[in-house]
């Protein structure tokens, strides 16, 4: 899976996804994209009607996280699962989300939900309303760390043979507190991270980091 930064401009943003197919031409990847509600609701509809034959696996964020009505229309007029919620923190926020069939994958962020009693109650209310259910991850190495507990934990959303199990959101640009924050840096291989099985979340924070860091 590999999830692409747009929100560019339309024309620059069709251009960087066409040269990423032809990259990723015959090969098995999956894309997600991500406008960070970069437009209105005619822009979002115009990128989103020309990206439909890449089949990707959610469009997030297309437009501002207050235009309910707006991920609501969208979901209704494109074939491209919408997806939104980091910017929600909330129960009563995302309930209203579910209410109004805003989002068909709803992303709790951890770190700014309520932590990780927080995202249980999102997710199962998310589970009640049969919506999907992929935690956005950024921060530090500790919110990166509850993030994979919780993702773990989270069992299939529909009752379906088909249902999709969640995938950890990895960034790999550079990030001193996700780096040099724990004496064991998570290290991604072949698209796969181990599971700290540890007491708590499983990660010994490297006190010298933080020595480092400290302001008086």
């Amino acid at each position: 899976h590999m999830k692409v930064k747009l929100g560019f401009g339309i024309d620059d943003d069709l251009k960087c996804m066409e040269s990423i197919g032809h990259a990723l031409k015959n090969k098995n990847v999956t894309l997600m994209i991500d406008t960070n509600h970069a437009y209105g609701r005619s822009e979002a509809l115009t990128l989103g009607k020309n990206l439909q034959n890449y089949k990707l696996r959610w469009y997030e964020e297309p437009v501002v996280p207050e235009d309910i009505k707006g991920y609501s229309e969208l979901r209704s007029k494109l074939d491209i699962p919408i997806a939104g919620g980091e910017n929600e923190h909330t129960l009563f926020g995302f309930k209203s989300l579910f209410e109004n069939n805003a989002i068909d994958i709803a992303q709790p962020d951890i770190g700014s939900c309520g932590g990780i009693t927080g995202a249980k109650h999102i997710i199962n209310l998310a589970h009640s309303f049969g919506v999907e259910v992929n935690p956005h991850v950024w921060g530090s190495a500790i919110a990166q760390a509850a993030s994979i507990q919780v993702i773990a934990s989270i069992p299939a959303t529909h009752f379906s043979i088909f249902a999709r199990e969640p995938i950890l959101e990895y960034d790999q640009s550079s990030h001193t507190f996700r780096r040099e924050l724990l004496s064991t840096p998570f290290e991604l291989v072949n698209g796969m991270i181990n599971i700290p099985d540890d007491k708590g979340l499983g990660i010994e924070v490297n006190l010298e980091t933080i020595k480092k860091y400290k302001t008086n």
